[in-house]
């Protein structure tokens, strides 16, 4: 939060659409980014530390719990008929067979980093529209509509992802050291 008050803080009955996404910094996406993709600061015991622990936080439930627990808490503070709009994440990488080593000429310890970031964002894009359907279903009943809806971009972003082992000219993000 970088010293700021919580987002949530500013929701107030004035807002009819709500548009958020949540769950990267729970991750720590900037982290694996720099760890996992970054050709300059790549490290591969780094980048596997991060994705193991993104992994136990989407499989254990954690993800799950602090995503619900915010979207609960934005709509009890925004009007009652208000639409909250929950946009997944793209892909942080495009290529599924993208690895590092920990050691020279594709030896040692290895890293499936493009494999396990897609796979991790798979997980994340499925959890959470399981969040919204979940929530929609437990406030129906105060209600009477379905508050929330999950857009995912995976699809929308499919081939404008970044790349870890070859720089995409057709990507929509920045590419780090060299945008």
């Amino acid at each position: 939060s970088w010293g700021r008050q919580p987002m949530v803080n500013w929701v107030n009955t004035g807002y009819d659409v709500i548009f958020l996404s949540i769950g990267g910094n729970d991750l720590n996406f900037a982290s694996a980014v720099q760890h996992c993709l970054v050709a300059a600061s790549r490290r591969w015991d780094s980048c596997q530390s991060d994705l193991d622990i993104a992994d136990r936080l989407i499989n254990g439930g954690e993800l799950y719990n602090r995503i619900r627990g915010v979207l609960s808490r934005i709509h009890d503070k925004a009007d009652s008929h208000a639409k909250v709009v929950l946009v997944g994440y793209p892909y942080l990488e495009a290529d599924d067979n993208f690895k590092l080593y920990s050691g020279w000429f594709s030896r040692g310890t290895v890293v499936n980093v493009g494999s396990r970031i897609r796979d991790a964002g798979r997980r994340v894009d499925n959890l959470e529209s399981k969040v919204v359907s979940d929530l929609n279903q437990f406030y129906y009943f105060q209600c009477g509509c379905n508050a929330f809806v999950y857009q995912s971009m995976l699809g929308v972003f499919a081939g404008h992802e970044l790349s870890g082992g070859y720089s995409n000219s057709a990507r929509w993000m920045v590419e780090p050291f060299r945008d």
